[in-house]
């Protein structure tokens, strides 16, 4: 846990650890208990998903270059791309899939991003 804090990771792949047949990890007999495990693993992701959601907090206000992706899967109305960071972002604006766009954040949470694209000057 310790670690996680220091690196501050935005997200986390986790599963519950399970012991394979034949490894000297499953032949030991000081096994973690199915409650110990479960209790780790949702300890371990509510560390990342509020570690992830102050960093993302960090980004309102912030206009960030997405890659457009195409509508979003939630409210096909917006947008759906992601950041040069990976992190998806839902916004207001009108985009192809593959374009680029300047895009104003205005809310977030610990896995996503939301706001508007920023309009671009016509010289």
């Amino acid at each position: 846990m310790e670690v996680v804090e220091e690196v501050g990771y935005d997200s986390a792949f986790t599963f519950v650890y399970s012991p394979r047949a034949g490894t000297d990890a499953a032949a030991m007999t000081d096994q973690v208990s199915d409650d110990g495990k479960r209790d780790r693993i949702e300890r371990l992701v509510a560390l990342v998903q509020k570690l992830a959601a102050a960093r993302n907090v960090e980004r309102i206000g912030r206009i960030e270059e997405v890659l457009v992706e195409g509508p979003s899967r939630t409210d096909p109305s917006l947008v759906r791309g992601r950041t040069r960071r990976n992190t998806t972002v839902n916004f207001a604006g009108v985009a192809a899939a593959g374009e680029l766009v300047d895009v104003l954040i205005e809310r977030a949470t610990s896995t996503t991003l939301a706001g508007s694209q920023v309009a671009v000057a016509v010289v």
